[in-house]
């Protein structure tokens, strides 16, 4: 989990190093070698048959059209990001995702906050104000980041199709469209793609694939293997390498406000993980009272 964070952490010093580049060919890069990955793990492990069948059921099929779509937009407006020297929203879009993901599940699914979550939420709402006040304007690239993200956990809710398998039929899904845009590119004797006209950027394009694709099955692999709050709490570890990074090597400013707001998000994020390890500890101790797995509760 913390290696699948540290990649995810440092992703944005790859795109920055291909800020030269069109975002949009850089988004269509992202999609075709991340399928051909996955593709490739899915087929080492004899799965493709499970891969076709996923797209037989027309409901999984439409929600992962669905989950293609939103995760497709969130690689897009994250490279966007990056390259437009607003790294720091980006990282305070995945601080901010795990409240957002509360409130949908509040506003969705009725689910019922404890106290001390509403008083995170609370935190987040201030956090995100000052976050504003720091940038001169709303946050919007940030909430559209956390919202498309939160918008495709919960079109994935619930799917009974593993991780790796979900995420390679979705990439599968915008692969037909990447390749076609990538046509068009050269195509278009006004526009010089990069790719095969200078090796040392064709590298980092096909590289963009693995370092997509690696951490998610490393994050795929941990979730099954460790509390739900405590897979949580190192999730921050990404947000927090992606701040660093916005901060000390790609130097965006970074004032008093920026760091009142960062304060404010981490102690709502420190009310709710306290929470979430006192629920997940309560769970074990009624599973084990009841003679169950702790594992199956959480």
């Amino acid at each position: 989990m913390l290696l699948a964070t540290l990649v995810w952490g440092f992703a944005p010093v790859l795109y920055r190093a291909l800020d030269h580049v069109r975002p949009d060919e850089i988004v269509a890069h992202r999609v075709i070698w991340s399928s051909v990955f996955f593709a490739t793990v899915i087929g080492m492990q004899g799965r493709l048959g499970d891969l076709v069948a996923v797209f037989r059921r027309r409901a999984v099929a439409l929600r992962i059209i669905v989950a293609a779509a939103l995760i497709f937009a969130n690689w897009g407006l994250f490279i966007y990001a990056i390259i437009n020297g607003q790294a720091l929203q980006a990282g305070f879009a995945y601080y901010i995702f795990p409240i957002v993901a509360v409130a949908f599940g509040v506003l969705l699914f009725r689910e019922r906050l404890r106290r001390a979550q509403w008083l995170a939420l609370c935190l987040v709402v201030a956090g995100i104000a000052v976050f504003g006040q720091a940038l001169g304007g709303f946050p919007t690239l940030s909430l559209v980041l956390a919202v498309t993200f939160a918008l495709y956990g919960i079109a994935k809710r619930g799917m009974d199709v593993g991780p790796v398998l979900s995420v390679t039929a979705e990439t599968a899904v915008v692969t037909p469209l990447a390749i076609v845009w990538i046509v068009v590119l050269f195509a278009q004797p006004a526009i010089s793609p990069v790719f095969l006209s200078n090796g040392w950027d064709s590298f980092l394009l096909i590289l963009s694939g693995p370092l997509t694709g690696g951490p998610m099955i490393l994050f795929s692999y941990a979730a099954r293997r460790i509390g739900y709050a405590t897979l949580g709490l190192i999730q921050y570890v990404n947000p927090t390498l992606q701040t660093m990074v916005a901060v000390l090597i790609f130097a965006e400013p970074f004032t008093n406000r920026h760091l009142w707001a960062l304060g404010l998000i981490w102690v709502a994020l420190a009310v709710y993980s306290v929470s979430a390890f006192r629920q997940e500890r309560a769970a074990r101790r009624a599973a084990t009272a009841a003679g169950t797995s702790p594992t199956m509760v959480t």
